[in-house]
């Protein structure tokens, strides 16, 4: 137990609530496989995702389950393939692969997941504001994507915007996620954006569609260079 509480405690992208950790624990040893896949089922996720190959509400089942969505973000995983996420310790809702073109569903679409920092600085629960969190397959550092054969997210096609737009329009039927956005993209940036991050009332008041480097207590930049206004004319 120790071990595994150090290792969580060390990783880089969030801040581990020792009971949600505890009650995973406890969940593993008394779920039965059939209550597993029952509440699977039930759950509420993208159409079309696989809930099977890393799904990991079983193993983290304490997350806040929300009335209704806020926001979208948007992360880049800045990897070339699935990431491991530490075993669902710092997994989004979902993740998307450009080159697949298939969604993996890690919580439903209505609880909280993990993939945001959630310092005890800010007075707002960033993890659990309402909030839809979505990773995409690919690099907002486009000489690391470059160097790794990997893709920028500078070079999302319309194919994959109209994807990503299918998502958030079932989340707008379904949990009324607003479908606009106010926050400011750096667009076809190669470089980390300036001046865009939100405060923690603005984070905590943001209806919408914002990406990682625009949450409140983080540091992140990604999604970079993403192309927002073209994802909104998938919208429109």
């Amino acid at each position: 137990m120790n071990e595994i509480l150090t290792r969580v405690s060390l990783h880089r992208r969030h801040r581990m609530d020792r009971r949600s950790l505890l009650a995973g624990l406890s969940w593993r040893r008394q779920a039965t496989p059939a209550k597993r896949k029952a509440l699977r089922t039930m759950a509420k996720v993208l159409q079309g995702s696989n809930t099977k190959a890393q799904w990991h509400h079983d193993d983290f089942p304490g997350g806040s389950v929300f009335p209704n969505l806020d926001k979208f973000v948007i992360h880049t995983t800045e990897t070339t393939s699935w990431p491991g996420y530490e075993g669902g310790a710092s997994a989004p809702n979902a993740t998307y692969n450009p080159k697949l073109r298939e969604i993996r569903q890690h919580f439903p679409n209505n609880v909280s997941s993990r993939a945001l920092r959630d310092p005890d600085r800010t007075p707002v629960r960033e993890n659990r504001d309402k909030v839809f969190q979505l990773e995409i397959i690919c690099y907002s550092d486009q000489k690391l994507g470059q160097k790794v054969g990997g893709l920028w997210v500078g070079d999302l096609t319309d194919s994959h915007f109209a994807d990503i737009a299918r998502m958030m329009i079932q989340l707008n039927r379904e949990e009324g996620l607003p479908l606009q956005t106010s926050v400011t993209w750096k667009e076809g940036t190669t470089s980390p954006p300036k001046g865009v991050r939100l405060s923690s009332s603005g984070y905590d008041a943001y209806q919408g569609i914002l990406g990682h480097v625009h949450v409140s207590g983080n540091e992140h930049w990604d999604p970079g260079g993403f192309r927002a206004s073209r994802l909104m004319a998938k919208i429109a």
